[in-house]
């Protein structure tokens, strides 16, 4: 699926909800995201092309049977060449980049070789490289966990740093109960095979990303990176969940640990399902995070995620009173607003290369529908959801350009694509065509318009749509935590609930206000570093209930003055700053000056020139005026950054009503100074204090009233 891998990225994306346009999630990031339905249109060339792409099943008779081996179906039966393999581990450097600062004592790598396909008596060996992180406690009550990153594709070795460090409350509570370990899965990262590696796979290569064109030009994209892969010694049949699961076996014995806890995101509790199948007597304990679930609950059915987080965050706006007030049923409003690009699609232009080559977009009704989608899985934008759904509605290119160029997704060389094809259409991402079937009943609107995107397209398009048998719902009597947001798109709380049907020793829990990566939030992840410590015992789960509500924002000065200021800076346009920023270093030399130089008169005993005082007095409160309105204006970009990031392009939230008055009032006192003065004789030193204070000042109202923040 279309996400960003959440312990790989989560550093980045807490700068993001409060950087200068968090919510550029709302548009575009989107567009990879896989869905139900196939356009037909696309039928003749998927069957013309199924032809060039080797079938992921091979013949049951190529291998012999075991009568020790209870792995079904046949075709999952390691070949006995392999059976006796004893993976081993191999230190070496870690390939962190040398600007990165990480505590080497706690931290290290190396790599593990195993067969690259295990039914392939002829298969080569692949590096499969991996970061080992120390815990912060000598002998921690969790003892070691593996961490299975999601996408698939997204790799996660390079994580390693910001667990020692602790950048985040999850991140040091997980390493203060568990080592941890970071492996890089197959076909990503810092592990081979290297194959379609930074493919752009965003779709916005062509203006109207769901177009026939476009999908056909993703999907040669595939096909042509595939065959290269194979003409290089890939073997791309081996890139699957089970061979994934298989991986985390070896790694496991190659460290020689006896159990160790899995810990999967999104894809990776598919990936810890697997190896709860195929390695549950290594497991001591799993916790699955936003969690995947077989078909029929395959997470491909977009259209009943949107409806059950459209649901739970409309739930919280009523909850909230003034949100539901202002803005209705948040559900029936979103409709609404796709359904308004119907016959009036929006043309995004004079956008970057790296968001989009062709430097232009076509919002129609299919990108702003996925759009919302993806909006929904961070919780740090649900205070914004209404002002970000209001930007589309208005039709706010200024504020849409923003969050394109914001968070647009990048091409990265770490992400394997090949692996993340391969996996995604031959695991629980596709749906039976009587689930499709309900689901358009169901859902008519949402399957409408959430549809035809790459993924599945691409699935029956390059012959790779053959369901993995092993993927089924798995029985398991390991302790296993299953956490899900309630407003999560992709995996809504039913597929987690779908999952724990055959958990004979499980926990579910449902946290509120949150989309994907369920754990992050302060009072579950201590839920989940709880249950790590004892997973024999049911954890204390009291604290979901005095999560905090979704503060929605309702009111907000609609102004994206402060937005280009700060996008200013963020390009390194600093000339237009140059004034202001000396204006404001003067009037702090004069707020300090004025009584420093009262004070040093006293302690001297000096008497200062008589007639005078009332002057310096006026030029120190104009000073000290202006500076207030600057800091009016500091205080809220930083309160809209804290609580709602992606507001931003769009205005300001907190005392904005006090710049402009601050302002004029600073510069009528400063004038008032200097109409008196010139009814007394000469004197330079005050003169000169009073033009100074009064230049700042102008400079400083001539400066916001241009960039619109005066007015």
């Amino acid at each position: 699926m279309a996400e960003g891998n959440p312990l790989v990225d989560f550093t980045s994306r807490a700068t993001i909800a409060t950087g200068i346009a968090a919510g550029a999630t709302l548009l575009l990031v989107g567009a990879v995201s896989p869905v139900v339905g196939q356009d037909p249109a696309l039928e003749t060339e998927a069957a013309s092309s199924n032809a060039q792409t080797p079938a992921l099943l091979i013949d049951p008779a190529f291998l012999e049977a075991d009568p020790d081996d209870d792995l079904q179906p046949v075709f999952a039966r390691v070949h006995p060449t392999w059976r006796s393999f004893e993976p081993e581990w191999s230190a070496a450097p870690c390939p962190f980049p040398a600007q990165v600062d990480y505590d080497r004592d706690r931290i290290q790598c190396g790599y593990v070789l195993v067969p690259e396909n295990r039914r392939d008596p002829n298969s080569r060996l692949i590096r499969l490289s991996i970061a080992r992180v120390r815990s912060s406690e000598d002998d921690p009550a969790a003892g070691t966990t593996v961490l299975l990153s999601g996408g698939p594709g997204q790799a996660i070795m390079d994580a390693a740093p910001r667990f020692v460090s602790g950048v985040s409350p999850w991140h040091k509570n997980f390493v203060q109960v568990s080592h941890l370990i970071l492996p890089d899965q197959r076909g990503t990262g810092y592990s081979e095979g290297f194959f379609c590696r930074g493919l752009n796979t965003s779709q916005l290569d062509h203006p109207d990303p769901y177009s026939q064109q476009s999908v056909r030009q993703m999907t040669e994209g595939y096909q042509r990176c595939l065959e290269e892969g194979e003409q290089r010694g890939v073997d791309a049949t081996a890139y699957t969940s089970w061979d994934n699961a298989m991986d985390m076996r070896d790694i496991r014995r190659a460290l020689g640990i006896e159990q160790w806890n899995v810990f999967g995101i999104s894809y990776g509790t598919e990936l810890a399902q697997a190896v709860l199948r195929v390695d549950g007597e290594g497991v001591r304990a799993a916790v699955l995070d936003s969690v995947i679930a077989p078909p029929p609950m395959s997470w491909s059915n977009l259209p009943f995620g949107m409806r059950s987080a459209l649901d739970a965050i409309n739930a919280a706006c009523v909850e909230h009173g003034t949100c539901a007030e202002q803005f209705g049923d948040l559900s029936e409003w979103a409709e609404q607003v796709v359904e308004s690009y119907r016959d009036r699609p929006l043309v995004l232009t004079d956008l970057p290369p790296e968001v989009a080559p062709s430097g232009q977009v076509i919002l129609n009704r299919k990108v702003v529908a996925i759009s919302l989608f993806q909006a929904l899985y961070d919780r740090a934008l649900y205070p914004s959801f209404p002002a970000m759904m209001s930007a589309l509605q208005n039709r706010n290119i200024e504020a849409l350009q923003a969050f394109a160029e914001q968070l647009a997704p990048r091409v990265s060389l770490a992400v394997g694509e090949g692996m993340g094809i391969i996996s995604t259409c031959t695991g629980f991402a596709l749906s039976d065509q009587q689930t499709h079937e309900d689901t358009v009943n169901n859902e008519p609107f949402w399957s409408d318009v959430l549809s035809d995107t790459l993924r599945s397209s691409a699935c029956d398009a390059l012959g790779l749509n053959e369901l993995d048998p092993l993927h089924t719902n798995l029985e398991s009597d390991r302790p296993v935590l299953l956490a899900v947001g309630t407003v999560d798109p992709i995996t809504p709380p039913a597929f987690a609930a779908y999952v724990l049907e055959g958990l004979s020793n499980a926990t579910l829990v449902e946290v509120p206000y949150t989309g994907h990566f369920a754990t992050l939030p302060e009072c579950p992840s201590e839920i989940m570093t709880q249950f790590l410590r004892r997973p024999d015992q049911s954890p204390d789960t009291s604290c979901i209930a005095d999560m905090p509500v979704v503060d929605f924002v309702t009111e907000y000065r609609a102004d994206p003055a402060a937005f280009r200021m700060l996008r200013s800076i963020q390009r390194g346009q600093y000339t237009g700053l140059i004034l202001p920023a000396l204006s404001v270093v003067l009037l702090l030399i004069a707020l300090l000056a004025y009584p420093l130089a009262w004070l040093g008169r006293r302690l001297d005993g000096h008497q200062s020139i008589p007639g005078y005082a009332t002057q310096r007095l006026f030029a120190w409160l104009a000073a000290a005026l202006a500076l207030a309105g600057i800091g009016s204006l500091a205080l809220a970009v930083s309160q809209t950054l804290a609580r709602a990031a992606a507001v931003l392009p769009l205005g300001l939230i907190g005392p904005t009503g006090w710049i402009a008055p601050l302002i004029i009032l600073s510069v009528l006192i400063v004038l008032l100074a200097i109409v008196q003065l010139l009814r007394k004789p000469f004197n330079s030193g005050t003169w000169a204090g009073l033009l100074t204070v009064a230049v700042s000042s102008m400079i400083i109202a001539g400066w916001l009233t241009w960039t619109g923040l005066l007015i």
